[in-house]
């Protein structure tokens, strides 16, 4: 944040500006308190994939809602990390992720599971997901009458 212009802060979606200015207010004891605790967690999910090969999740916890805006409105929740706990954890730690649909809500929206691998593990994140892709295709819900 600190070498951009006011012009180019300008550019910035306000959330992502406002998170970013708090990250410039940190200092460099409290940034590396925050490193060691996504260390920790991501020495965790190394051990958990010494288990097991993949972590399947829930993509998003909400269905879509509609563009330009940081939350579903009228949810109640003031942050993206709200309705996305599931994928961010993982941009922390490294580990590659697919996003695979399975069906629809009611509504017809699109509902998505989401397929974790061990840190460098991509080829196997791939590779269950097409696994995954090959046994389940996408059959879209049928339209409304018009």
């Amino acid at each position: 944040m600190q070498p951009l212009s006011a012009a180019q802060r300008a550019l910035l979606d306000p959330p992502i500006l406002e998170i970013a200015e708090a990250g410039v207010r940190l200092s460099a004891l409290e940034y590396r308190e925050l490193e060691k605790r996504r260390e920790t967690f991501a020495r965790r999910m190394n051990v958990l994939h010494q288990e097991y090969d993949l972590l399947i999740t829930p993509q998003l916890a909400t269905a879509a809602f509609a563009a330009n805006h940081e939350v579903p409105p009228q949810s109640g929740m003031k942050r993206w990390w709200e309705w996305s706990p599931y994928t961010y954890p993982f941009n922390l730690t490294q580990q590659p992720a697919a996003a695979m649909p399975c069906g629809f809500t009611a509504d017809g929206l699109p509902v998505a599971i989401q397929l974790v691998g061990a840190r460098f593990h991509d080829a196997a994140v791939l590779r269950a997901a097409r696994a995954y892709e090959q046994t389940h295709p996408i059959v879209l819900p049928k339209s409304p009458p018009q």
